[in-house]
């Protein structure tokens, strides 16, 4: 499988669209402490995210523990052996994206 970043006037896509990111983090549980409950390892989080380290008893919230940023995954997927001439486009957004912006971009390539 090869990515390929999907071109757009410049920055559009890095302006328009946003990703979220864990700033807060919370052991999935007592066994599981590696794990954050966003989803991600420990190591995955930010200095900052893992200096705020808290037990699993801790709730975690999608909206107050994380913070916006500009997306960082967008382009277009080559499966291998697929017999498709049109490649696939991914984004990797927010959950609040807007989806008309986001059809437009998907369905315009």
């Amino acid at each position: 499988m090869n990515f390929t970043p999907v071109q757009k006037d410049g920055y559009y896509i890095t302006d328009t669209f946003c990703r979220r990111e864990c700033k807060k983090f919370v052991s999935k549980s007592a066994t599981v402490e590696d794990w954050c409950k966003c989803g991600h390892k420990e190591n995955e989080h930010s200095e900052e995210a893992q200096n705020w380290k808290h037990g699993h008893t801790s709730e975690w919230d999608p909206i107050a523990d994380t913070i916006k940023k500009p997306t960082n995954a967008y382009g277009e997927i080559d499966f291998l052996h697929a017999e498709n001439d049109v490649l696939p486009l991914y984004l990797r957004c927010d959950m609040d994206v807007d989806v008309v912006q986001l059809g437009t971009l998907l369905l315009e390539k």
